[in-house]
């Protein structure tokens, strides 16, 4: 806590040049010094201590903390909660409209009940509803519900734009201190990101949002979507959509008091959080996250609510530290108003995607992947900050990159992010071989969660460091790496073409290419792909590889 204050003092009396390090949160700095990563296994040698503050069953404090190999996830609690409100006029506001339902759904069960609906006012109910006599009373019941039944994690559908900001403004209205975490003295917190967006914070539980990783789903292609409501994604992944109940009727229903349109609405309810809920477990949603977390070391939360560059910079903390290097702290509005004049002084060239050629293709076309091209790169060139060359070196001891930055060669000084990216593919491979050989189904599972998110790492380290916002932040390194992905494209477009004048590239973008064989059918075209690959990669000599990812019976390229 006295970090600020010590940073600011060196600052005001010039006693260093630079400061690093200095922005660590202390979670992390405590995590890294001692070698503890998010979501991993640990067994912990201590003594139990007392405390009121906290409210889980046993509190000690360690003497001794090792890494336990296991290779299953804990048995998770998870509570699924949805809030129900009314909207005198236009959206709900939650400074003067009420929750009138609280909604929620557990895995497992909690005292015999798989739901349980709250409701904000006295009615006639059925099973697994609880009524109150107003608004207050039920936001305190949904307090001792939470503390007893002790959740790892709170799943909603849009929990964190709307369900825990409007709840911690009702909570705020009424009154109450909102320990819905695992302190007694620790609030929920929902902190405005931009317009209509929060974050939310629960000090021992987990948020995840339902919503948030189905639209990252979508975007990424995983699953094609129309729309993005619960019921639009409940048909779609589970085959459940919502009660029938428009949203604009809610209001009128609550006012109404009509007895078999409440309990409708009180099933409406239900079902959102049940829906929710099943989604997240059938899906296996957060295991790819879990996974992320192992590998970066972030912890969960921040694995879900953070961007590519908070894991990066965790394992490069981790990594420099252990090799006597210190991380920059993050830059400032005026280091990123420089890094952005630089970028537009020295310019910035992004990976080359080739001029497809349009037509209908009936024959077929070979679809090769250059395996792993960026972390590739990053390796086999040396490509570091630590390896950077900014002063004259013998031309011997360095290494060149098309765009002109120079690295030290790699038996003078091994880069931290090639020593990085190498492990990260490394252990992916070794996963990928695991998995094959696993008999049982959820540790297949567990594998191929694993290898995706150390693939994902490894790949998220192309642009980092042309990132602005980045600690890490090296143009010529940005500049080199993009450079090296445009000069392997080119030069194998004319490898290819020249190798065989029935085959021509038709279209190559980032890090593939795709070839026209003149082939009729998919077994010889699978034969070229192999020719292909053989002309490539003997060429390369190990610098780059590149593989067959499928064949295409017919193509079609319209702009």
């Amino acid at each position: 806590s006295k970090v600020p204050k010590v940073r600011e003092f060196i600052a005001s009396k010039n006693l260093a040049s630079k400061i690093f390090e200095a922005d660590i949160l202390f979670k992390y700095r405590f995590m890294s010094d001692f070698n503890i990563f998010g979501m991993r296994w640990y067994i912990a040698e201590g003594r139990e201590i007392r405390t009121n503050g906290i409210k889980t069953k046993k509190v000690f404090v360690a003497d001794k903390i090792e890494e336990e190999e296991y290779h299953t996830n804990a048995p998770f609690k998870v509570l699924s909660l949805d809030i129900e409100t009314t909207a005198k006029e236009g959206k709900p506001n939650p400074k003067k409209d009420k929750i009138i339902m609280i909604s929620l759904a557990f895995n497992p069960p909690f005292r015999g009940k798989d739901s349980l609906v709250l409701v904000g006012r006295p009615v006639k109910t059925n099973e697994a509803t609880q009524v109150f006599i107003d608004e207050r009373s039920m936001l305190e019941e949904l307090i001792k519900i939470v503390d007893a039944y002790d959740p790892d994690f709170i799943v909603g559908y849009n929990i964190n734009s709307f369900d825990l900001p409007f709840l911690r403004k009702r909570f705020e209205e009424n009154k109450i201190f909102p320990s819905l975490g695992r302190t007694s003295d620790k609030p929920l917190v929902s902190k405005r990101v931009k317009e209509d967006s929060y974050r939310n914070h629960l000090l021992g539980r987990v948020i995840v949002d339902v919503y948030e990783i189905i639209k990252e789903m979508a975007e990424k292609g995983f699953i094609r979507l129309k729309r993005y409501s619960l019921d639009e994604v409940g048909k779609l992944l589970v085959g459940e959509g919502k009660v029938d109940v428009r949203h604009s009727e809610i209001g009128r229903i609550w006012e109404s008091r009509d007895e078999e349109e409440i309990l409708k609405l009180i099933e409406y309810a239900r079902r959102d959080a049940k829906l929710t809920l099943r989604i997240f477990l059938e899906k296996r949603l957060v295991e790819k996250y879990i996974e992320l977390s192992k590998v970066c070391g972030l912890l969960l939360q921040d694995v879900l609510d953070e961007g590519e560059s908070a894991r990066i910079e965790n394992l490069l903390l981790r990594e420099f530290n252990k090799r006597g290097f210190v991380l920059p702290n993050k830059p400032d509005s005026k280091e990123i108003l420089k890094r952005k004049e630089e970028r537009e002084l020295k310019g910035f060239k992004g990976a080359t995607v080739l001029e497809p050629k349009v037509g209908l293709y009936t024959t077929p076309v070979v679809y090769l992947d250059f395996k792993s091209m960026y972390p590739t790169i990053y390796m086999n060139f040396n490509i570091c900050p630590t390896t950077w060359v900014v002063d004259e070196r013998k031309e011997e001891d360095v290494i060149v990159s098309p765009y002109g930055a120079k690295f030290i060669k790699p038996d003078i000084r091994r880069g931290i992010i090639p020593q990085i990216v190498e492990f990260l593919i490394n252990e992916r491979d070794r996963v990928k071989k695991e998995m094959k050989k696993e008999k049982d189904e959820e540790k297949k599972f567990l594998l191929d969660a694993k290898q995706e998110a150390l693939k994902r790492m490894a790949n998220a380290f192309y642009g980092y460091t042309g990132y602005v916002r980045g600690r890490v932040y090296v143009l010529d390194i940005a500049n080199s790496i993009t450079s090296y992905g445009r000069y392997f494209i080119e030069t194998t477009k004319k490898l290819v073409e020249k190798a065989n004048k029935n085959w021509e590239v038709i279209y190559g973008d980032t890090d593939s290419i795709m070839v026209k064989v003149n082939v009729n059918s998919v077994e010889e075209a699978f034969k070229a792909g192999e020719e292909i690959e053989k002309v490539v990669n003997e060429y390369y000599q190990g610098k780059m590889t590149v593989k067959i990812e499928s064949v295409f019976k017919s193509f079609l390229i319209i702009a």
